[in-house]
């Protein structure tokens, strides 16, 4: 594998870490968003009165 072949390789490996890690932030941000949704309709929060 000369230098290039090598250069391409690492990228598309970077690449598809990038795109997994990638996913994984919006699953937990996507379950984020539903927790909190859940959580508003457990809890009555007061307005402040300042």
């Amino acid at each position: 594998m000369d230098e290039q072949e090598l250069k391409k390789h690492l990228v598309n490996i970077v690449q598809e870490y990038g795109s997994r890690w990638n996913s994984i932030e919006d699953r937990i941000y996507k379950q984020h968003e539903q927790e909190e949704i859940e959580s508003r309709d457990e809890y009555h929060y007061a307005k402040r009165t300042d």
